[in-house]
């Protein structure tokens, strides 16, 4: 998110307030506070965790400039449509696979029907995603991008009984307190823009 807020400045001239800097920049530190990130965590493979980072966050920012011209199920088909060859392309690596050696060819009943549910939740999630970056500026949608977390807490407590620390629930409250901000932000936003349409509306002659 704070890269997205940042890109979205000179790439698409957006202009971010100090409010939501601040906002997105709190997220961030919640965030923080849930992982307690250590030592541990800076290894050379992190390169490619800030490379897949970089990537996702150029992917927003072009999924907002396409909106301007393209339907958003039309942007979602094809960046699912995309994920097919890609797929393919990195099968052969075995640094890619699961531990325990290679996927085997076909999986089970159980795995096919975890599949199809997955395409459909991703496919579901990227036309809300399309959607969502249409109608809003990226600095205002940033901050959601946080929200995954929350959702695997959830997840975690209902499927594995993970019964999250104090530090993870009080990073999550954090969090979910930026997020209402910028919500907060954007609907005053609005209506001062409404307000400044009614005025020069009125002026005009």
């Amino acid at each position: 998110p704070l890269l997205m807020t940042l890109l979205a400045i000179p790439l698409l001239g957006e202009k971010v307030g100090w409010r939501r800097w601040t906002s997105t920049a709190v997220g961030f530190c919640g965030v923080l506070f849930m992982l307690q990130p250590g030592g541990e965590l800076w290894r050379w493979t992190s390169a490619m965790l800030l490379v897949a980072t970089a990537a996702m966050a150029l992917t927003r920012i072009w999924t907002r400039v396409l909106t301007r011209t393209d339907h958003p199920n039309t942007i979602a088909f094809w960046l699912l449509l995309t994920h097919v060859p890609v797929g393919l392309l990195l099968l052969p690596f075995p640094g890619l696979w699961p531990a325990g050696g290679p996927p085997p060819l076909l999986p089970s009943l159980f795995g096919i029907l975890a599949l199809i549910a997955f395409g459909l939740a991703n496919g579901a999630a990227q036309m809300l995603f399309a959607r969502g970056f249409a109608l809003a500026p990226v600095s205002a949608i940033a901050p959601f991008e946080y929200t995954p977390l929350l959702w695997g807490i959830g997840i975690g407590y209902l499927i594995w009984g993970e019964v999250p620390a104090w530090t993870t629930l009080g990073g999550a409250a954090v969090v979910v307190a930026a997020g209402l901000y910028n919500v907060h932000r954007e609907r005053v936003r609005r209506a001062e823009e409404r307000a400044a349409g009614r005025l020069k509306g009125g002026a005009t002659p």
